[in-house]
């Protein structure tokens, strides 16, 4: 019994190696000389020269066939037949018929798979592993791409070419080089694992890890991703890009900015619109302006919406829990407005702001940022304004409309329009401390370089009471619609992600 399965062992092996090492066999030539005392190893074939071997066939012009290696040395005119689908030319081939290797050299060494063309000079294909590969410089083409690199590695099973140092790839609607990458010709996408750089038109990408469809024209880029579309720069931990839709996402520490304006936009996730130069930012959405040093004006809102208008200059909507923060001015409110071109901001939604120790609140504020200072506040319905004068004491100002001038960013007037009412303090060193409480159509009041109340000119309908500051009545140390806000104000740029 176990010399039978034995024998049965020895059978098995014997057929392996022989299915492992066919024989080359010579089909046709039309000349063949052999000299058996000079070589009796090596035939030399002329004319027509045909080769087969598991199911390969080798054409030439000419031919040295090494029978104890099983190989063969092609000349002129070489064409190698490898499946129904795989051939290669060239000038000279070496196949090796025990390994079933394949070395091509010529002017042009060209393999087909289908549609697909390689070029090169000099190139090695392994049958048994279905790879071809070349180390001095290749040309890849398919009917949309043309490919180059200085080493290539195409997996004929797997329809994959990889590629290393000095790679390029151009299509009708882009190009690209890249350190070393990855492509599928069934899915025409490209992989990458280096420095990269593609181009489309007007828009550039650049990152080091990512991948690219040559038919859709879209990319995922990560690790130092940064896409510039003409004056607009967006870089993030990941960026999504679809060219046909010029759409662009960013995912992760996004920045966005534009070098023709001094703003940007920081976030965590971003969906950026080239046509109109538009960016939505979500999470840890932040937007920053600046004239000069210290004089920048932080924003962050749950959401941010930005674009450039007609005047080509940039509009940012700010949509709930919005506060900002700049050295003179602070605020909060649900929905803001700004625009570069006036620099008002327009807070919607109970808005407050702050200035030094004054708070403002109304139903809506407009503010307007000049260089280096505040230019004017305007209050519109509702609005009051109170800054405290001693412990538990405010000066106050309430009004339908209030206007806020600024001179050197400095308060110097406010104008109370209509339903006006005024409670402040006077420090008399004669009289001593006194309330002033003053109702008015309309009022106008004028600080000090201190920014105190210096005069108070009343029109239409102008009642009044003055009280010693330890008899003013408890009804009239607050005036209705009284309220402090202190711990929402803003009071670093860090602080506006507190709430």
């Amino acid at each position: 019994m176990f010399i039978k399965r034995c024998f049965f062992l020895y059978l098995i092996l014997a057929n392996s190696l022989v299915a492992q090492n066919k024989k080359v066999l010579l089909q046709n030539a039309n000349v063949l000389e052999y000299n058996k005392d000079v070589n009796p190893d090596v035939q030399r074939l002329i004319g027509n020269v045909i080769f087969e071997h598991d199911g390969s066939l080798l054409f030439c012009d000419s031919a040295y066939f090494y029978l104890s290696s099983n190989s063969v040395k092609a000349l002129g005119k070489v064409h190698i037949q490898i499946n129904d689908s795989v051939s290669a030319y060239g000038d000279e081939l070496f196949y090796d018929g025990d390994k079933k290797l394949v070395h091509l050299r010529g002017k042009e060494v060209e393999l087909r798979d289908g549609s697909i063309r390689l070029l090169t000079k000099e190139l090695s294909y392994d049958i048994n592993q279905q790879q071809a590969y070349y180390l001095d410089g290749g040309i890849i083409q398919d009917p949309r791409n043309t490919l180059k690199s200085k080493h290539g590695y195409y997996f004929t099973d797997r329809k994959e070419f990889f590629f290393r140092f000095n790679v390029q790839a151009e299509g009708t609607k882009y190009k690209l080089t890249s350190d070393s990458m990855l492509y599928n010709t069934d899915t025409e996408i490209l992989s990458f694992f280096g420095k990269t750089h593609i181009t489309y038109d007007s828009t550039h990408l650049w990152f080091k890890m990512g991948w690219f469809n040559s038919i859709k024209l879209t990319a995922k880029a990560w690790d130092s991703a940064f896409l510039r579309y003409r004056s607009s720069i967006l870089k993030a931990d990941t960026i999504f890009y679809d060219d046909k839709s010029k759409i662009g996402k960013g995912f992760i520490r996004v920045h966005f900015t534009d070098t023709n304006e001094r703003t940007a936009f920081t976030s965590n996730f971003a969906l950026y619109r080239q046509l109109d130069s538009s960016i939505l930012l979500t999470d840890s959405a932040l937007f920053f302006t600046w004239n000069e040093e210290n004089d920048t004006l932080y924003l962050h809102a749950d959401t941010l919406f930005s674009y450039v208008d007609s005047m080509k200059q940039r509009c940012v909507a700010a949509f709930h829990k919005v506060r900002f923060y700049h050295p003179q001015l602070q605020g909060r409110c649900d929905s803001l407005f700004y625009t570069t071109a006036d620099s008002i901001l327009k807070l919607y939604y109970f808005p407050i702001i702050w200035y030094d120790q004054f708070q403002a609140i109304s139903d809506t504020i407009q503010s307007l940022l000049g260089n280096k200072s505040i230019k004017e506040v305007m209050l519109k319905s509702n609005a009051f304004i109170h800054y405290p004068f001693k412990k538990d004491s405010y000066n106050q100002v309430k009004g339908k409309n209030i206007q806020i001038i600024f001179q050197s960013g400095q308060i110097s007037k406010m104008n109370v329009i209509n339903q006006s009412e005024i409670l402040y303090f006077i420090d008399d060193s004669v009289r001593g401390v006194a309330a002033d409480y003053s109702q008015a159509e309309k009022m106008t009041i004028l600080f000090s370089e201190n920014e105190e109340i210096e005069k108070v000119f009343f029109y239409q309908k102008i009642k009044g009471s003055i009280y010693p500051y330890d008899q003013i009545p408890k009804e009239k140390k607050i005036l209705e619609g009284f309220h402090q806000h202190l711990l929402l104000r803003p009071q670093s740029v860090g602080d506006l992600f507190r709430f």
